[in-house]
C-alpha cells in the first residue's frame, strides 16, 4: 500500500472533525493519513449547514482531487462522487477485506507463521494484482493458478480447497430483446427454424422466451463480459445465415449488462 493515495483516486473516508468551512477526515485505506474537504466539494447545491451533510465518526466515500505535494495536504471531494462510482468502491472494499480474512484463515489451517503469510499474500498480489482475484483465478483453476509462486505444498492445497469452497467467480450476464421479423409467408416456421439449429458455444448458458411477435427475450451467462460479447455475436450470425435469402428484421436491444 502506498503512503498516500494519488489525484483521482476514491477513497474511505472517516470524518473526524467538523469546521464551518469544512471537513477534516482519516483515510481507513492509509495509516496515519489525513485530508480536507472544503464546504464547497461537499455537495453541487450551496449549503448553509455544513452539518446537514457530513457527521462526525461517519464514512464516506471521496474523491482525492488534489495533493499539494510541499505539504503532503490531500484534498477531496464528496460532490465529485457518482452514486455508481460509491457503489464499486464499497464493493471493492467489501471483496478486500473478505480475501484478507479467507487468507487469514488459509494461513491458521496450513499453519503458516505471521511473516509467511504477508510474503505468500504479497506474492499473489504481484501475480494478480488483487487479492480476491486472485482467489477467484484459484478458485476456477485450482493448482494451475498457482504456477510459478513457490508455495508450500500443504499451502497450495489449502489455499484452493478453501478459495473453491468460499469464492465464487461472477458471471456476465447479458440480458436483452431480440426483435426477430421474417417478411415471408412461412415466416414463422423459419424463426423457428432459426432458433432450433442453434449451436450455443460451450461453457454459455442461453435462453430464449417468446414475449409476443416479433420480440424474444434473450438471456445469456457467461463465465466473463468478452466471452459473452463474442458468444452473442455468434448466434446473431447463426440466426442470421438461416434467414439471409429472405426478407428479415433481425435487432437486439440490449437491456442490461452485468459483470
Amino acid at each position: 500500500m502506498s503512503e498516500i493515495p494519488k489525484e483521482g483516486d476514491l477513497v474511505l473516508v472517516r470524518v473526524k472533525k467538523i469546521l464551518p468551512y469544512g471537513a477534516f477526515c482519516e483515510l481507513e485505506e492509509f495509516e496515519n493519513q489525513e485530508a480536507f474537504v472544503h464546504i464547497s466539494e461537499v455537495a453541487s447545491r450551496w449549503i448553509k449547514n455544513i452539518h446537514e451533510f457530513v457527521s462526525v465518526g461517519k464514512k464516506y466515500v471521496a474523491r482525492v482531487y488534489r495533493i499539494k505535494s510541499a505539504t503532503n495536504q490531500i484534498d477531496l471531494s464528496l460532490k465529485r462522487v457518482s452514486d455508481t462510482e460509491k457503489r464499486r468502491k464499497l464493493d471493492s472494499i467489501k471483496r478486500s477485506r473478505r480475501a484478507t480474512k479467507l487468507l487469514e484463515v488459509i494461513a491458521s489451517t496450513a499453519e503458516v507463521s505471521e511473516d509467511e503469510e504477508i510474503e505468500y499474500h504479497n506474492a499473489l498480489i504481484d501475480k494478480y494484482g488483487d487479492l480476491y482475484f486472485a482467489l477467484e483465478e484459484v478458485s476456477e483453476k485450482g493448482l494451475i493458478a498457482l504456477k510459478g509462486l513457490k508455495f508450500p505444498k500443504k499451502f497450495s492445497s489449502v489455499l484452493v480447497e478453501i478459495a473453491q469452497k468460499s469464492v465464487r467467480k461472477p458471471k456476465a450476464h447479458i440480458k436483452g430483446m431480440l426483435n426477430f421479423r421474417v417478411y415471408e409467408s412461412n415466416g414463422v416456421k423459419l424463426i423457428v427454424n432459426a432458433f432450433s439449429k442453434l449451436k450455443i458455444p460451450k461453457g454459455i448458458e442461453w435462453t430464449v422466451n417468446y414475449v409476443g411477435a416479433p420480440f424474444y427475450q434473450i438471456d445469456l451467462i457467461a463465465d466473463d463480459y468478452k466471452v459473452g460479447e463474442k458468444a452473442l455475436n455468434n448466434i446473431m450470425g447463426q440466426i442470421e445465415k438461416v434467414v439471409k435469402s429472405c426478407d428479415y428484421h433481425l435487432e437486439f436491444d440490449r437491456v442490461k449488462a452485468e459483470k
